[in-house]
């Protein structure tokens, strides 16, 4: 499948705003395409994928240690690492994520096929190394936690 547009809107059900993603064509598996904002980027070096069971304020262990669990669902997190970017690559991926919240199309391990996630970035850290042959950086590595909204 092929991302070809996405839209925010308001869920009429829920009055929350929710992401609409059309989907159009036929695609073979990708394990090599990494979008961020519709964007193809630089497939990242490595990425580890992180599922968080969020429970609500009910969870607890009771007296005899037992859990008593209310799991409200499930985030992912992808905390991904890059390495020997130039500049044009890293200012490419960081504009992608400039908005407070955006899509990214990446490899679920859970599902082994390609999925998207709504998320928000969190620290985006790049490493300086070196400068080339004509005065442009070479960036040794670019770490950020993509965070499921």
């Amino acid at each position: 499948m092929s991302l070809s547009h996405i839209s925010k809107t308001k869920s009429l059900l829920s009055g929350k705003e929710v992401y609409l993603m059309s989907i159009h064509g036929s695609q073979s598996f990708r394990p090599d395409l990494f979008l961020i904002n519709s964007k193809e980027v630089v497939l990242p070096a490595e990425i580890t994928y992180t599922r968080t069971d969020i429970d609500s304020e009910n969870s607890f262990r009771s007296i005899t240690c037992e859990l008593q669990r209310d799991r409200i669902g499930v985030k992912r997190k992808l905390e991904c690492q890059w390495s020997g970017l130039s500049g044009d690559e890293l200012s490419s991926i960081l504009q992608a994520m400039d908005n407070v919240f955006f899509v990214v199309q990446f490899v679920d391990p859970y599902l082994n096929d390609t999925d998207f996630m709504v998320c928000y970035v969190g620290d985006r850290s790049p490493v300086m190394a070196l400068y080339d042959e004509n005065n442009q950086a070479i960036y040794e590595s670019f770490s950020c936690s993509l965070i499921e909204k």
